[in-house]
Protein backbone atom coordinates (compact mmCIF):
# COMPACT_ATOMS: atom_id res chain seq x y z
CA UNK A 1 0.00 0.00 0.00
CA UNK A 2 1.34 3.54 -1.05
CA UNK A 3 2.01 5.75 1.83
CA UNK A 4 -0.32 8.51 1.68
CA UNK A 5 1.85 11.11 2.64
CA UNK A 6 3.49 10.28 -0.58
CA UNK A 7 3.07 12.74 -3.19
CA UNK A 8 1.04 12.18 -6.16
CA UNK A 9 2.87 10.74 -9.17
CA UNK A 10 2.21 9.14 -12.38
CA UNK A 11 -1.56 9.03 -13.74
CA UNK A 12 -1.95 12.03 -10.73
CA UNK A 13 0.36 14.06 -12.50
CA UNK A 14 -1.42 14.09 -15.50
CA UNK A 15 -4.47 14.60 -13.64
CA UNK A 16 -2.58 17.72 -11.75
CA UNK A 17 -1.80 19.24 -15.28
CA UNK A 18 -4.58 18.82 -16.76
CA UNK A 19 -6.86 19.59 -13.90
CA UNK A 20 -5.24 21.99 -11.68
CA UNK A 21 -4.44 21.35 -7.77
CA UNK A 22 -7.71 21.71 -6.36
CA UNK A 23 -8.62 19.08 -8.02
CA UNK A 24 -6.41 16.77 -7.50
CA UNK A 25 -6.31 17.41 -3.16
CA UNK A 26 -10.45 16.93 -3.53
CA UNK A 27 -9.37 13.74 -5.86
CA UNK A 28 -6.77 12.33 -2.93
CA UNK A 29 -9.32 13.47 -0.26
CA UNK A 30 -7.14 16.48 1.36
CA UNK A 31 -6.87 20.13 0.91
CA UNK A 32 -4.82 21.62 -1.32
CA UNK A 33 -2.77 23.15 1.77
CA UNK A 34 -2.04 19.36 2.75
CA UNK A 35 -1.19 18.53 -0.58
CA UNK A 36 1.26 21.70 -0.81
CA UNK A 37 2.64 20.23 2.58
CA UNK A 38 2.99 16.66 1.15
CA UNK A 39 5.21 17.55 -1.53
CA UNK A 40 7.22 19.92 0.39
CA UNK A 41 8.25 16.91 2.45
CA UNK A 42 9.69 15.53 -0.47
CA UNK A 43 11.96 18.66 -1.16
CA UNK A 44 9.82 20.34 -4.09
CA UNK A 45 6.96 22.67 -3.86
CA UNK A 46 3.73 21.69 -5.93
CA UNK A 47 4.67 24.25 -8.82
CA UNK A 48 7.97 23.63 -9.22
CA UNK A 49 6.78 19.44 -9.78
CA UNK A 50 4.19 20.59 -11.99
CA UNK A 51 6.79 23.19 -13.82
CA UNK A 52 9.60 19.96 -13.91
CA UNK A 53 6.74 17.62 -15.18
CA UNK A 54 6.12 19.70 -17.74
CA UNK A 55 9.33 20.17 -18.99
CA UNK A 56 9.89 16.39 -19.24
CA UNK A 57 6.75 15.53 -20.96
CA UNK A 58 7.50 18.39 -23.47
CA UNK A 59 10.65 16.74 -24.16
CA UNK A 60 8.67 13.38 -24.66
CA UNK A 61 6.05 15.26 -26.78
CA UNK A 62 8.41 17.01 -29.01
CA UNK A 63 10.99 13.87 -29.77
CA UNK A 64 7.98 12.61 -31.73
CA UNK A 65 8.05 12.43 -35.67
CA UNK A 66 5.68 15.53 -36.58
CA UNK A 67 5.43 16.67 -33.36
CA UNK A 68 3.13 19.96 -33.53
CA UNK A 69 3.46 23.04 -30.99
CA UNK A 70 -0.41 23.34 -30.76
CA UNK A 71 -0.67 20.11 -30.25
CA UNK A 72 1.94 19.68 -27.40
CA UNK A 73 1.27 22.85 -25.45
CA UNK A 74 -2.56 21.56 -25.48
CA UNK A 75 -1.78 18.51 -24.28
CA UNK A 76 0.48 19.96 -21.34
CA UNK A 77 -2.46 22.14 -20.18
CA UNK A 78 -1.04 25.05 -21.54
CA UNK A 79 -3.70 28.20 -22.30
CA UNK A 80 -2.34 28.82 -25.61
CA UNK A 81 0.59 27.75 -27.90
CA UNK A 82 2.55 31.15 -27.49
CA UNK A 83 2.29 30.49 -23.30
CA UNK A 84 3.67 27.08 -24.32
CA UNK A 85 6.81 28.94 -26.31
CA UNK A 86 7.81 31.06 -23.86
CA UNK A 87 7.30 28.11 -21.37
CA UNK A 88 9.80 25.96 -23.00
CA UNK A 89 12.40 29.04 -24.09
CA UNK A 90 12.42 29.35 -20.14
CA UNK A 91 13.28 26.06 -19.09
CA UNK A 92 15.47 24.90 -22.01
CA UNK A 93 16.35 28.51 -23.76
CA UNK A 94 15.05 27.28 -27.00
CA UNK A 95 12.59 27.36 -29.17
CA UNK A 96 10.34 24.33 -29.50
CA UNK A 97 10.76 23.81 -33.00
CA UNK A 98 14.75 24.47 -32.02
CA UNK A 99 14.13 21.58 -29.28
CA UNK A 100 12.42 19.11 -31.51
CA UNK A 101 14.94 19.27 -34.34
CA UNK A 102 18.09 18.79 -31.47
CA UNK A 103 15.97 15.89 -30.23
CA UNK A 104 15.45 14.37 -33.40
CA UNK A 105 17.45 11.16 -34.53
CA UNK A 106 20.17 11.76 -36.88
CA UNK A 107 18.30 9.93 -39.45
CA UNK A 108 15.38 11.81 -38.84
CA UNK A 109 17.29 14.86 -39.53
CA UNK A 110 18.77 13.63 -42.82
CA UNK A 111 14.95 12.58 -44.10
CA UNK A 112 13.70 16.22 -43.29
CA UNK A 113 16.82 17.18 -45.29
CA UNK A 114 16.40 14.84 -48.35
CA UNK A 115 12.80 15.69 -48.93
CA UNK A 116 13.36 19.57 -48.65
Amino acid sequence: MRDEREPATNNSTDYLISQGSKALAKRRGVSVRTLRRQFLAFGTTLSGFIRARRAALAVQVLKRPGALVRDAAKRLGFSSDTAFVRFVKREFGRTPGDLRDELSLPEEREQERGSR
